[in-house]
């Protein structure tokens, strides 16, 4: 990732529970494989690919997380996510 600039945003004044960002985890048939194909294509490919499974239930929990994370799209991110369970998010720029 050499090629690319890394911003990560913490945002002040929101904790997400680990507990609750579980339990809102639906189960699914996730191979190796199919990680491993994702990760070889370009970064710029990767926004509709690789998802960060916890993003949904945290997400409707925190609204304002799912705007920065927009907003992080908006500012020229090719690729955004949120960090685990959250509540850190981040994104790729070209440098």
């Amino acid at each position: 990732l050499s090629a690319w600039r890394i911003e990560v945003v913490v945002p002040a004044g929101i904790s997400v529970s680990t507990a609750a960002a579980y339990r809102g985890i639906v189960p699914r048939d996730h191979r190796p494989s199919a990680l491993s194909s994702i990760l070889r294509r370009p970064v710029t490919e990767w926004k509709d690919l690789l998802v960060n499974d916890f993003e949904a239930t945290v997400f409707a929990a925190y609204p304002a997380l799912a705007a920065l994370k927009q907003d992080l799209y908006d500012r020229g991110a090719v690729y955004a996510a949120m960090s685990g369970s959250g509540s850190a998010l981040f994104g790729l720029f070209e440098k």
